[in-house]
């Protein structure tokens, strides 16, 4: 017999909206002109910190003057689990503009010291720093909150909050859902909820005011768009591609 505990697991992971072999495409603009695209693939699980887990890896590319001008080749693999829907560990490999950076984050939900801790190690140019903190046992990176909010219900008037770690930063995410109307990408046209969700970022990436997302209304909760005003100006992110994974 299946223990209960497990086997809503099981159910839980069963009615996940995406699975191994899903990828996305977006098509970045950054004031209007097209400068990179992002791609998003969930792979096969892997065994990590005696987890299954799936790698959720994004592949950020500049295109075109972008390219000449700041090159960008970034990739960050999100290790989640998608029994727990959870965050395992996160890895990063940057180069922006000539200069790289890595990091990883490996995310302890259990410890025998007490705390859900985080421990985050950075290589860049000025060499290896790393630092471990509490967190709250529910944390998740950025990248792997996204996916999270994709197993919500996404109804007009639902509200969601998630702790976040993104390197040595920490904040509550908050998100609302909006309201719920077509919306037109390269990928097709889609019934959408716009959802308005707040960051913390430094830096760059610091925005303005709320990101606005848009996920599709149905099961798959697709994401769709978004569109950040941040320091550097307005940039959208739009679904060009996608491909549905094969079920959980």
């Amino acid at each position: 017999m299946i223990p209960a505990v497990r086997l809503a697991a099981l159910v839980t992971l069963n009615a996940l909206p995406f699975g191994p072999g899903e990828e996305l495409v977006f098509q970045v603009k950054m004031l209007g002109v097209k400068s990179g695209t992002a791609q998003f693939n969930v792979g096969a699980p892997e065994q990590v910190e005696g987890i299954s887990a799936w790698p959720i890896v994004m592949v950020a590319r500049s295109t075109g003057l972008t390219d000449v001008v700041f090159q960008v080749r970034d990739r960050f693999v999100s290790f989640w689990d998608p029994v727990g829907g959870l965050t395992v560990e996160g890895r990063l490999n940057a180069s922006e503009g000539g200069k790289k950076r890595s990091m990883a984050m490996r995310f302890q939900r259990q410890t025998s010291q007490g705390p859900a801790r985080v421990e985050v190690m950075v290589e860049d140019a000025r060499g290896t720093t790393t630092a471990s903190s509490d967190m709250a046992p529910d944390a998740q990176d950025v990248q792997s909150a996204v996916y999270w909010l994709r197993t919500r219900p996404l109804l007009v008037g639902e509200h969601d909050s998630l702790p976040i770690i993104a390197g040595k930063r920490q904040w509550t995410m908050q998100a609302e859902v909006m309201a719920q109307a077509p919306l037109e990408t390269p990928a097709g046209r889609f019934d959408a909820v716009r959802v308005e969700i707040s960051t913390a970022f430094a830096g760059k990436l610091q925005s303005r005011k709320a990101v606005e997302a848009y996920f599709s209304a149905d099961a798959r909760h697709l994401p769709l768009r978004f569109d950040a005003d941040l320091l550097l100006g307005k940039m959208t992110a739009e679904l060009m591609h996608y491909q549905v994974g094969e079920s959980p």
